[in-house]
């Protein structure tokens, strides 16, 4: 069965309390970015085992060999032309990585089950943290759980969204609620422009 998240349990002592954290886009795409990220860690959160969550989030940087062609060729014809392309692209790159993020959090439950029983089987309770489209692949992950309750043995403590690339009205949010026994925190900045965008 295909993986679709690679976890990386970061130095611990013993705990039966996971903290996990699901990245955004353009992050953790190679070992250089995924030390980096396991550097930005609290050192507030050392009580616990803390887990990173990497999934294919795309890279901003990324361009295929098809996008290249089509950016020298719009290049050719005006030089406008190939920034316009380029931001086209860029916009839809970021539309497929959003589309990804909810898929992986219709997985995420199922993988994570799978790696703390063969990793940490004394892990009771876990704590979730995701940033950005980290966010929107948590948001999905509970969503599903909302749907379809399978019996969970692991208790679901806080909730962190960081600046989530998702949409909650109230009644959902009260319903995501219910699936956890902490608190669902949703942190974000009102002169944070890039959440207003909805490009596609």
């Amino acid at each position: 069965m295909e993986k679709h998240f690679k976890f990386l349990t970061l130095p611990h002592g013993a705990s039966t309390v996971a903290n996990v954290f699901i990245h955004g886009y353009s992050a953790g795409h190679d070992l250089r970015d995924r030390r980096l990220l396991s550097k930005q860690i609290p050192s507030t959160l050392q009580n616990g085992i803390n887990i990173l969550g990497f999934w294919r989030s795309g890279h901003y940087l990324h361009v295929t060999d098809t996008t290249k062609q089509l950016i020298a060729a719009a290049s050719r014809l005006y030089p406008y032309a190939a920034v316009a392309a380029l931001a086209a692209e860029r916009v839809a790159h970021f539309a497929l990585s959003r589309r990804r993020s909810t898929q992986m959090g219709g997985v995420l439950f199922r993988e994570l089950d799978d790696y703390l029983v063969a990793k940490h089987p004394y892990v009771t309770e876990i704590n979730l943290v995701g940033h950005s489209l980290g966010g929107r692949v948590l948001v999905g992950a509970l969503r599903k759980l909302t749907r379809q309750p399978d019996g969970r043995s692991l208790t679901i403590g806080d909730v962190l969204l960081m600046a989530a690339a998702v949409e909650v009205d109230a009644d959902e949010a009260l319903a995501l609620k219910a699936c956890i026994s902490g608190r669902l925190i949703n942190a974000y900045s009102k002169s944070d422009n890039i959440l207003l965008m909805n490009a596609d």
